[in-house]
């Protein structure tokens, strides 16, 4: 699958100049835990995390601790006010033909939960760890529908037989080594679809399978 096949849209963003206060009340209210930030001209400048806004922004109880002899609290300068403040600026991005395994590597390598998808300049979409979840999670018997459907499509008129176990497909009854091949590529970009199993699937996903898709 690619990376448009499973980001989310459309996507929630804050401005850089929007008060802290407004972008937790975002995330709360989203039940997200990062969200992508974006300046007066739309562009995205930055990313904005739990961990940013819960970072230096809690001041300390006082009756946590004895007050020094001058009546001190010593809770120093004020807390960050707006989003440019404590929002993580270069943020990593994908883009939208990204391969999603490429991306979702990409989103553990880094520690990171989620990451905006970019289509140049413009913020199309965001990749979350949950959306990758997502692909993997459908069920067995709509997987082997979304399969079967698939191949109609683009290699009708043949006796396809699938079978899916734990999202890995098996496939039978054509037996041309070549269409068969062709068939795994096209089952490779199902959601749900982990493996295909038996089939030699190292084919250029570049080379025409049928009918061209848009």
């Amino acid at each position: 699958m690619l990376v448009r096949e499973a980001m989310t849209v459309p996507v929630v963003t804050v401005l850089d100049d929007d008060e802290v206060a407004h972008a937790a009340r975002t995330l709360l209210h989203h039940r997200i835990s990062s969200v992508p930030v974006l300046d007066a001209a739309g562009h995205l400048v930055g990313m904005l995390s739990e961990s940013d806004l819960l970072r230096e922004r809690l001041g300390s109880d006082p009756r946590s601790r004895e007050m020094d002899r001058d009546g001190d609290s010593g809770d120093g300068a004020a807390p960050p006010r707006t989003v440019a403040e404590v929002m993580t600026t270069r943020p990593l991005t994908v883009e939208p033909r990204t391969d999603l395994a490429t991306a979702a590597a990409l989103l553990l390598d880094h520690g990171i939960h989620a990451a905006p998808v970019c289509d140049g300049r413009r913020l199309v979409g965001i990749l979350a760890r949950r959306d990758v979840l997502r692909t993997i999670a459908h069920p067995d018997e709509d997987v082997r529908a979304a399969a079967l459907a698939r191949l109609a499509e683009d290699l009708p008129g043949q006796p396809w037989r699938v079978e899916v176990e734990d999202g890995v497909v098996t496939l039978d009854g054509v037996h041309d080594p070549g269409q068969r091949r062709i068939a795994a590529v096209l089952l490779r970009t199902v959601p749900g679809v982990v493996h295909v199993s038996g089939v030699d699937a190292h084919v250029s996903i570049d080379q025409p399978v049928g009918r061209s898709r848009p």
